[in-house]
């Protein structure tokens, strides 16, 4: 943006939500090379299907070592959403937030900015947000008010946006300071 600071968050990688392996983004390289030779300040999530702390462990010993190296200016973001057949569709919630605070303490224990990327109903009915009081929260939230009830540092507003040289929908983020 002309008045701010212009940066990308981009999937590093991801846990199958069939057979639980963890993948890094075919696209990861590529993606964050292009967003750091173009300027932008940069942040990495990472797309969880853990069934709770153990596997958010794994994931996020797995993110830190994509990341070594780069220049991770943007949270480091656990994302989990729950996906019809996972086999983590029945994780409950005390299982979803012990999973998501140990992948924070081990973002931030590892020198990085943790998040929690989640959407409405996910932080009001699948989370005990009190829990991840000490980390950002990245809301996906499409529209133009930002209705979510607790601080966000970044809002998703919308997954339908066009950039020139990109063919295809992007996510539209902004982030408050």
């Amino acid at each position: 943006a002309a008045d701010g600071i212009e940066f990308a968050m981009i999937r590093c990688g991801y846990r199958g939500y069939e057979t639980g392996a963890i993948v890094a983004d075919e696209q990861f390289e590529n993606n964050i090379n292009g967003a750091l030779e173009a300027g932008l300040d940069v942040g990495v999530y990472f797309f969880s299907q853990s069934t709770g702390a153990i596997e958010a462990a794994e994931e996020a010993n797995f993110v830190l070592g994509l990341i070594e190296g780069y220049d991770i200016a943007m949270p480091v973001a656990f994302d989990w959403e729950p996906l019809e057949g996972s086999r983590a569709e029945d994780i409950d919630r005390d299982e979803l937030t012990a999973g998501a605070v140990v992948f924070c303490e081990m973002i931030k224990d590892a020198g990085y900015t943790p998040c929690v990327y989640l959407y409405r109903y996910i932080a009001y009915y699948d989370y005990d947000l009190a829990k991840l009081a000490d980390f950002q929260l990245w809301i996906g939230a499409p529209g133009t008010t930002l209705d979510f009830y607790y601080e966000a540092a970044i809002w998703q507003f919308s997954f339908t946006s066009r950039l020139e040289g990109i063919d295809a929908d992007v996510d539209m983020n902004l982030q408050f300071y």
